[in-house]
């Protein structure tokens, strides 16, 4: 549930951050999904192994970190760039495969 309120996302065909998600699926900074995949294995149940293996080994959902760069933030009226910034922009990570251990009986 806390990864659905993740603060840092790009939702499904949406443009944010300097890039254009064209899953069909949002998108999440990776501390999200990496609380969300620590929160899974934790749980170390049959139910969150089929969730985990699902979201990073099936789906392959990849994730997203935030990197700083300058960009015109202010534009003239005729085009030009009136000031400039520095400003978040993501790149995709591909993620690692979801291991997890067997539940104790």
């Amino acid at each position: 549930r806390e990864h659905d309120q993740c603060s840092a996302q790009i939702a499904a065909l949406q443009f944010s951050y300097g890039i254009r998600n064209y899953r069909l699926h949002t998108v999440s900074h990776c501390d999200c999904d990496a609380r969300f995949r620590q929160c899974l294995l934790a749980l170390n149940d049959t139910i969150s192994d089929i969730i985990g293996v699902t979201f990073f080994d099936l789906l392959e959902v990849p994730c997203f970190v935030l990197e700083e760069s300058e960009q015109c933030v202010q534009w003239h009226w005729w085009g030009g760039c009136e000031r400039y910034g520095v400003v978040p922009l993501a790149r995709m990570v591909q993620q690692s495969q979801y291991h997890y251990s067997l539940p104790a009986e």
